[in-house]
């Protein structure tokens, strides 16, 4: 046999594989699609709707939710761990929260300041005159710009940018919400 129809015959097949092990991979994700996942609200596991966009009996107050949020660094759960709780001064039940957590070098220092800000959404809602707890982690690349730790309590501040919606008492049942960590 002629050597050069071997050459040519072996590199035909090699290309044959890599070409059909190509086709069967996923196409890889776009910055589009990655973007995509965070343009709607998640959905709500028991109905399959966007949780804002359920329908949540009761009486809409007539005064807008007024939040406080404390922060705590969490030293004893092995990660980057910050801690907090949610009130509201109404105590409305209130779901949905989008929140801004920031770096404080000084005790003073504001938002517009801060080296370090995490916004973050959280799918879950705070029972009329309860609190909230839940917890976030920071990603080490996140810290780089703070020296890469997490400091103390003292560092930080957070505030709740904006809520879904809010009732003056509970819902005759709470949404079923998928809990992406554990806090404890």
């Amino acid at each position: 046999m002629n050597p050069r129809f071997m050459i040519l015959v072996g590199t035909a097949g090699v290309l044959a594989i890599v070409m059909a092990v190509k086709l069967s991979q996923p196409a890889p994700a776009t910055p589009d699609d990655h973007w995509q996942m965070f343009a709607e609200d998640p959905p709500d596991p028991e109905h399959g709707i966007p949780l804002c966009e359920r329908e949540l009996p009761g009486e809409e107050p007539d005064e807008q939710p007024e939040f406080d949020i404390q922060v705590a660094v969490n030293a004893t759960s092995g990660k980057n761990r910050l801690d907090f709780w949610i009130t509201e001064a109404h105590g409305y039940y209130v779901e949905a929260f989008s929140v801004v957590f920031w770096y404080k070098e000084t005790p003073d220092m504001e938002l517009d300041d801060a080296p370090l800000q995490v916004r973050e959404y959280f799918e879950s809602y705070l029972p009329a005159n309860d609190t909230l707890k839940d917890c976030l982690d920071i990603v080490p690349a996140e810290l780089r710009h703070v020296g890469g730790g997490l400091g103390t309590t003292e560092n930080w501040g957070a505030e709740v940018l904006w809520y879904c919606r809010a009732r003056l008492e509970n819902p005759d049942s709470f949404p079923v919400l998928i809990q992406a960590g554990d806090c404890e």
